[in-house]
């Protein structure tokens, strides 16, 4: 009888522990604060919960939108005017949206995107999601050569992401269903398979950069999203308020320079800032930098021939020759550039400081790099500024750059921020947005409601230790019966 009991206690004790362990999952599942990377489970669906607890809220783009409506939420491209309808994995569209949108798609994507610019693939690895782009449409050029990104490299060398010619991508469109292709501007925003992304119709740098919560959104990722366009936001202002810091403090000579030579129209492209402000313009109001600009020139596009062009640019104090052709338009145009008050105290960059194409793919989002950039350029930083120049090369002592390599290793390392530390940020902040595992393949097994990592409350997790150590008392004690 002793022994029965004794066993008796025991099961009751073990079943105990299943219990609580197994109502602590249940409440941290229906209280998780996380989106799902996965699919639920679509018999135990509750249409009345809310599955995206991370939503993104936008504070400076101006030409998209995001509403969340429990189940799915949905996204609206202002400048082409077309919505896209983005369901929870499991759950069923909702039947009065049926025909009101573009695309209606489930969420999260999984290995289903192709990107037409190599402006939309920085964007995937900030959110760590590059596996899956699952092609690189090289519409203009046809070569994988634009693409500046060593990890993407490194997937199109595993065949984890196809090369698509121009002339092939309508056969592969096909033999693709349900691909979704990220076009631009100058794609057909009504094409059934094109996402539009507008990034480049905003005009400020945040703005710009606020595309990467739309990013996010498909991927159920609102909160790494909105982490990283966060503290971006930080570090520019933070930047910014050094550079007026460093203006109080006496810095001068701050007249830049912004121009480089057009062998397609003969003549010298200098900075404009009238009537809009180019993203340059921006630069130089936040790093308290007196930029150059002009409307005047009498060649095409208003480019300036050799004359206008050193009457304009003779006094600058700094020269940001933003192209790739510094030592060509040296060699035939040293007669001018020899009399520039920039080319003799060897105040000249260009922005090949990453590589020759790594400015187009990933300038717009690291533009507060880039800002960090040009005050260091200028000289607008605080004085005890630890900061690396990323993009802007010293075209007399440095080298062209590179992004380096990728390895197995690094490709699903989250990413990490090439801007430095802000001496004017919090010491707690952190300087690169916390990012979740790779979003690789669906889940196997689905759950009826998102349940994060370590979202599990401090009390569950005392009462199931609290309930093992009972159980190890009473199996000791049986011992002695």
């Amino acid at each position: 009888m002793k022994l029965l009991s004794t066993k008796a206690l025991i099961y009751v004790s073990l079943m105990g522990l299943i219990s609580s362990w197994q109502g602590g999952l249940s409440m941290a599942a229906e209280t998780s604060d996380k989106n799902t990377l996965g699919c639920l489970d679509p018999t135990t669906v509750d249409y009345d919960h809310d599955y995206f607890p991370e939503k993104a809220v936008l504070k400076y783009s101006e030409e998209w939108s995001i509403t969340y409506h429990k189940t799915y939420k949905i996204l609206h491209n202002k400048k082409v005017d077309k919505s896209y309808l983005l369901y929870q994995c499991g759950t069923t569209p909702p039947a009065n949206e049926t025909g009101l949108h573009h695309m209606t798609v489930p969420v999260p994507l999984q290995k289903q995107v192709a990107v037409t610019s190599t402006t939309q693939i920085t964007p995937l690895e900030h959110i760590n999601v590059r596996r899956q782009i699952k092609a690189f449409f090289a519409t203009y050029s046809g070569a994988r050569e634009d693409v500046s990104s060593p990890c993407l490299h490194y997937l199109m060398d595993e065949n984890v992401t196809d090369v698509v010619k121009s002339a092939d991508i309508k056969t592969y469109i096909s033999a693709n269903e349900g691909l979704i292709v990220f076009g631009g501007q100058f794609n057909n925003a009504s094409d059934p398979n094109y996402m539009i992304i507008s990034e480049s119709s905003e005009t400020h740098p945040k703005n710009i950069y606020e595309w990467q919560k739309f990013y996010g959104a498909l991927f159920n990722l609102e909160g790494d999203a909105t982490r990283a366009v966060e503290e971006s936001v930080e570090r520019f202002d933070c930047a910014t308020k050094d550079a007026a810091a460093a203006v109080t403090k006496g810095v001068t000579n701050r007249t830049v320079l912004w121009a480089y030579y057009s062998n397609w129209t003969g003549g010298w492209d200098t900075a404009t800032c009238d009537p809009t402000k180019n993203y340059y313009c921006e630069f130089a109001e936040h790093c308290q930098a007196d930029l150059l600009h002009t409307n005047e020139g009498s060649l095409d596009y208003k480019h300036m021939n050799d004359t206008e062009f050193l009457d304009f640019a003779k006094d600058a104090d700094h020269w940001i020759f933003p192209a790739g052709n510094w030592n060509d338009t040296y060699a035939v145009k040293n007669s001018i550039i020899d009399q520039l008050t920039s080319f003799k105290n060897k105040q000249v960059y260009d922005n090949m400081g990453s590589g020759p194409n790594a400015w187009f793919e990933q300038r717009l989002s690291e533009y507060d790099v880039v800002l960090q950039d040009f005050c260091a350029v200028v000289g607008t930083v605080s004085e005890n500024s630890t900061h690396t120049r990323q993009w802007f090369r010293h075209v007399f002592s440095e080298p062209v750059g590179s992004l380096g390599t990728c390895s197995n290793e690094e490709v699903d390392m989250p990413w990490k921020t090439r801007a430095s530390s802000c001496l004017n940020l919090p010491t707690s902040a952190p300087t690169s947005a916390p990012v979740s595992a790779p979003v690789s393949a669906p889940v196997s097994a689905p759950v009826s409601t998102p349940v994060a990592k370590g979202t599990e409350s401090g009390s569950f997790t005392t009462t199931v230790l609290s309930r093992l150590i009972a159980l190890v008392f009473v199996l000791c004690s049986s011992l002695y019966l």
